[in-house]
């Protein structure tokens, strides 16, 4: 969730709880009763929608990353193998094919890595007497099922990424909700109290414009600098323990008080 909407998320809680509080007063007009409850149903559903967007890829980058590492072990033990081999029997360009090192495996590109170890594995598999260097066909075919694991992997996480986007735009339009009951029904009723009850009037407006995420803007330390209160700046400070100025004569020397 951003940070905009986590604050007005935080002003929506902050008017829920302010009516909770004061449902003797709410009581007195009986549309208020529908209405709360609408607007609390809204609240709900966002925290419920923001939990779904900040998890829908939970566990996707870990699985996609332990496939990698794990292709990339194995792809190690068949390209030594298939190397070895092709070095002993003056095949080069198996031999070209599986020079890669482990540093050069791990910085390719997914597709890349993919396509790589496609053609390592397509070289070990055609290459005569590799299992005499360790390529035996148990190892080949784990190769093969980590590549369909880490193609799996990738998949699935972009899959999620296409479910964030649609659970963004449902975020959106539950915020809009909100905030359309917010100014159009309970604003109005409140509004039915501005003589009778000022200070339920005052107290709900008040609540109205909370805000309580801190500000991410950072001091020198690299601290988040301290929410001044309302009206004062923050940059101002009251200075203690200040002597008052001497006073002086009219010839400029510390006159006696």
């Amino acid at each position: 969730m951003k940070e905009r909407e986590q604050n007005r998320l935080n002003m929506y809680k902050a008017v829920q709880n302010f009516l909770a509080e004061n449902q003797a007063t709410t009581a007195t007009v009986p549309a208020f009763a529908e209405i709360i409850r609408n607007f609390d149903a809204r609240i709900a559903a966002i925290e419920d929608a923001a939990v779904t967007h900040a998890t829908a890829t939970l566990g996707k980058t870990d699985r996609k990353h332990d496939a990698e590492q794990n292709l990339i072990a194995l792809l190690l033990r068949i390209k030594a193998a298939a190397y070895a081999c092709a070095r002993t029997t003056g095949n080069h360009e198996v031999r070209a094919a599986t020079a890669l090192s482990e540093s050069e495996l791990r910085h390719l590109r997914d597709s890349e890595l993919l396509r790589v170890a496609g053609i390592i594995t397509d070289h070990a598999s055609s290459i005569p007497g590799i299992d005499r260097f360790g390529g035996t066909p148990e190892l080949l075919a784990a190769v093969r099922e980590a590549i369909s694991a880490f193609s799996s992997a990738l998949n699935t996480r972009e899959a999620s990424v296409k479910h964030r986007t649609v659970t963004r735009s449902d975020l959106s339009e539950l915020f809009r909700d909100a905030e359309e009951t917010l100014a159009e029904d309970l604003d109005s009723l409140v509004e039915l109290f501005r003589d009778d009850d000022p200070v339920f009037y005052d107290s709900y407006h008040a609540a109205r414009i909370a805000r309580a995420v801190m500000s991410k803007t950072r001091n020198g330390n690299g601290l988040p600098e301290a929410t001044a209160a309302p009206g004062v700046s923050a940059s101002v400070t009251t200075p203690t323990n200040v002597q008052p100025p001497a006073i002086t004569s009219a010839v400029g020397t510390p006159a006696t008080v």
